[in-house]
């Protein structure tokens, strides 16, 4: 019940200390186990996307990322990293290794392969980094403008959802914007 929209105002402060803190600390063991199950000894690279509801549980969940696998990066993205919004807060949170400031199609491949292959010389464009909380310590590419081609971009495909399984029955929320 608590995922439901109508109840937003939980998702607006940190998890460890907020309203679902509770919740959380129960279902740690579950989601170290997803974890585990989901990424084994795989990626270098974990992604999160944060709009405005989503920023706290994503430093919870990259938090529970860097516990698991401190090897791993993590890189933020969404709503919540576009530059009138909060990138520069996020990604001075200590789990968080780059943020994809604006939109992210491009920027996320070309940032792993800059990890891929060594992470040497600038960071792509439209990516911040940041070597401790604060803030004259940010490192950021190039700005990258907004594209001006929404064609390029595919359609999502659900066809291999179980979509009578949802609450609506066949019917899902479509988040865009632009």
């Amino acid at each position: 019940v608590w995922w439901d929209p109508s109840h937003h105002f939980v998702w607006y402060t940190p998890i460890e200390t907020g309203r679902m803190a509770g919740t959380f600390a129960r279902l740690a063991p579950f989601i170290d186990g997803y974890f585990r199950d989901a990424v084994g000894e795989g990626p270098t690279l974990a992604g999160f996307t944060a709009l405005a509801t989503q920023k706290y549980p994503a430093f919870y969940l990259a938090t529970r990322v860097k516990a698991l696998r401190p090897g791993c990066q993590v890189v933020v993205g969404g709503a919540s990293c576009f530059p009138q919004y909060s990138p520069r807060e996020i990604v001075r949170h200590p789990s968080v290794d780059y943020v994809v400031v604006g939109e992210g199609e491009h920027a996320i491949v070309e940032l792993a392969r800059w990890i891929d292959g060594g992470a040497t010389g600038s960071l792509p464009a439209g990516v911040l980094s940041c070597r401790s909380d604060q803030e004259r310590d940010i490192v950021a590419g190039a700005p990258r403008p907004l594209s001006r081609d929404l064609d390029w971009l595919p359609f999502p495909d659900f066809s291999g959802l179980p979509l009578d399984e949802y609450r609506d029955r066949g019917r899902l929320p479509i988040f865009s914007s632009r």
